[in-house]
């Protein structure tokens, strides 16, 4: 009797486990799906030629690295 319990048990880890990996696959199919149809909609979106945002000409950022200093923050 005790056996028939661990077999059960182990009938039903077993189940719950291959339910969780399948959904698990059917998840992953599904991003896959979706990634590919990002990546066609980013790939004709690129062959188009959008125009881009006018922004101010001066930003205030600092063109060059010699500017800045060496150490920021830190012990």
């Amino acid at each position: 009797m005790a056996e028939e319990k661990k077999a059960s048990k182990k009938d039903k880890t077993n189940t719950i486990l291959t339910i969780a990996l399948v959904i698990l696959v059917i998840i992953s199919a599904i991003q896959l799906f979706q990634f590919s149809a990002i990546k066609s909609k980013i790939a004709s979106a690129g062959s188009l030629s959008m125009p881009m945002a006018a922004g101010p000409s001066d930003s205030g950022m600092v063109s060059g690295s010699s500017d800045l200093p060496e150490m920021v923050g830190g012990c």
